[in-house]
């Protein structure tokens, strides 16, 4: 059975990131503060109320760990765990009433973090998905910042092969009846060359992040008419535009890619489609042993600047 590889694109969020731009701070430096200190053991937990069957509010906690197999002077090889209690219903043979049961469950995501090219790959697994994964492992990024007595805050973003501004026009145009289109945009965490367009021609709309302090911006656009949004009205082209238009040498193909640019419609079926979903980039392979060298080789296809990943 394959066993499938997606990735995650690490984005620091936190005022450095202009720092960054402005040739302050390296994003190595900052990166070596997470090598050195992101290490086995460290835990996050994550409570949840909810009203039980007695109408009585409980608690139910889970706790995530990281377990590290091995570390390097480039990258982390290891294993995000998840501890939960597991609810189900027996049956009592006496009353043949369903009683409620729980038992402690641990399950886990395998993960590579190549710390300098500031991306993850990982498995998934049934009860930890792609979401949890990448919001969880950004708390462990957080922590690790705080154990170097650093304010950092990350992201990570699921990591796809993009898609370009007609493409996602034509996407949007698609949907019948969308009730809501939200952008959401986060400052760019530049590679060599970005960083260098940067600095020689001007942040664009990144010097409004940066003056307004800006760790993201959402813009949400709804309706309630059966027909949904016009895509062809001012108010959509405008943040469209804004979406294609971060850096100049940034165009929403490549931003919508490692997460900057997300573009959520939900249309009248209920149904929300997101760039996050378009294209995920992943590779399969068939046992654990191929992990390293599968990861290994996508990251460095999307450092040699491959337009798609194939899988």
């Amino acid at each position: 059975m394959a066993i499938t590889i997606y990735f995650g694109k690490i984005n620091l969020i936190s005022e450095h990131i202009y720092k960054v731009y402005s040739k302050e701070l390296q994003i190595r430096d900052i990166m070596l503060d997470i090598l050195l200190h992101f290490d086995d053991g460290m835990r996050y937990r994550e409570e949840n109320t909810y009203i039980g069957e007695d109408g009585e509010q409980h608690t139910n906690t889970i706790d995530y760990s990281i377990y590290v197999k091995d570390k390097t002077d480039t990258y982390i090889r290891g294993r995000l765990d998840k501890e939960f209690k597991l609810f189900y219903k027996e049956k009592n043979p006496i009353t043949q009433e369903l009683e409620s049961r729980s038992i402690s469950n641990t399950d886990a995501i395998e993960f590579y973090f190549d710390v300098f090219n500031e991306m993850v790959g990982y498995n998934t697994s049934n009860r930890f998905g792609h979401k949890k994964f990448l919001e969880v492992f950004a708390a462990m990024l957080n922590e690790a910042a705080r154990c170097a007595e650093r304010d950092y805050k990350f992201a990570v973003d699921r990591y796809t092969n993009g898609i370009d501004i007609n493409n996602l026009y034509k996407e949007l145009k698609d949907i019948k009846g969308i009730q809501k289109l939200s952008f959401s945009l986060k400052p760019v965490n530049p590679d060599t060359e970005i960083l260098k367009s940067i600095q020689d021609n001007g942040k664009d709309k990144l010097e409004e992040f940066e003056e307004a302090n800006l760790s993201s911006k959402s813009i949400l656009l709804t309706s309630t008419s059966r027909l949904g949004l016009n895509i062809d009205s001012k108010l959509v082209k405008e943040s469209l535009d804004e979406a294609n238009s971060l850096q100049r040498d940034m165009p929403v193909e490549k931003a919508t890619s490692s997460g900057y640019v997300k573009v959520e419609a939900t249309g009248r079926d209920g149904v929300t489609r997101s760039t996050e979903d378009m294209a995920p980039v992943k590779r399969h392979i068939r046992r654990m042993s191929e992990f390293i060298k599968a990861c290994d080789e996508v990251i460095r296809k999307r450092n040699a600047g491959s337009k798609k990943i194939e899988e």
